[in-house]
């Protein structure tokens, strides 16, 4: 049986493995908590930056009744949001 030129030239090349260099658990762990403390950081700062166009949207007063409970409701959702984030980012920095 025949085999094409591409299956010969994958199986002649040569896999090499790549070399990562193996970092200690504890800087590893270092890194992961300043990911995830920077991740929190950012989700901060964009649920703040959304709290506060639906605030400005609230005190304009250009809503009908169905918007303005829908928008008190959402509201409540992300404060509650702001909170969990804050209370999840002071766990991490403690550790």
């Amino acid at each position: 049986m025949a085999k094409s030129k591409k299956q010969e030239d994958v199986k002649h090349k040569s896999h090499k493995k790549s070399k990562k260099h193996s970092k200690s658990s504890r800087e590893s762990a270092g890194e992961d908590d300043f990911k995830k403390v920077s991740s929190l950081k950012r989700k901060q700062t964009e649920v703040a930056r959304v709290l506060q166009l639906k605030c400005t949207m609230l005190l304009q007063g250009n809503l009908s009744y169905l918007e303005y409970t829908e928008l008190q409701e959402e509201l409540c959702r992300l404060n509650a949001l702001k909170e969990s984030f804050a209370k999840q980012s002071a766990g991490l920095e403690k550790s």
